[in-house]
């Protein structure tokens, strides 16, 4: 929570709401004036703190993580990471492009005589025909 100022409430009076606001990534939280106008944050019961709580992003579907990337709360914000087989684009998470490792035989290990099937995030490998075994060795 954001620190006060000792005269927030000097304009306000007894119980009524000081100007609060809660950092980014957080909600709820509340400070009300117990005491006297004027009562400086030093003084005991003066005032009344309701602290700020971590609002879980990926759980209130408020993060801006790519469909495939994998979403995780930390405080006061969250943070993206894309899949294997996933490209991080932007570098945050928040485009994930597929990799062909088909595209480039140093990509994937895929036998001479085996045809490379691109797939979500990875691939598979299937012997040509005449050929036996599973795909990675023909």
């Amino acid at each position: 929570m954001e620190a006060l100022a000792a005269d927030e409430c000097d304009a306000t009076g007894g119980g009524a709401d000081c100007a609060h606001t809660c950092a980014s990534g957080y909600e709820g939280g509340s400070v009300t004036c117990t005491g006297d106008p004027g009562a400086s944050a030093s003084a005991d019961g003066a005032w009344s703190v309701t602290a700020c709580t971590d609002i879980d992003e990926c759980t209130a579907g408020t993060d801006n993580c790519d469909a495939n990337a994998a979403c995780a709360d930390t405080d006061g914000s969250f943070t993206c990471t894309c899949p294997t087989g996933y490209a991080d684009t932007n570098g945050d998470g928040t485009q994930c492009d597929q990799i062909d490792e088909c595209a480039l035989p140093a990509d994937n290990n895929c036998d001479a005589n085996a045809a490379c099937t691109n797939t979500a995030g990875s691939f598979t490998c299937a012997c040509n025909s005449g050929w036996t075994g599973d795909g990675v060795t023909c």
